[in-house]
């Protein structure tokens, strides 16, 4: 990811850990890093947008 774009990423379904961050359904969250780790259980579901 080039220097100054961010990451959003949206939770669907499920349960996910973000960056250290638990999102459930409908939470979302922004991010500046340059690789994440998502984590998540069996039903888990998630959008990752990259913003300029």
């Amino acid at each position: 990811m080039p220097q100054g774009q961010q990451l959003y990423v949206h939770n669907v379904s499920g349960q996910i850990e973000v960056a250290g961050h638990i999102l459930n359904p409908g939470d979302g969250i922004a991010l500046d890093d340059r690789s994440i780790t998502l984590t998540g259980d069996a039903s888990a579901e998630a959008l990752v947008f990259d913003l300029p």
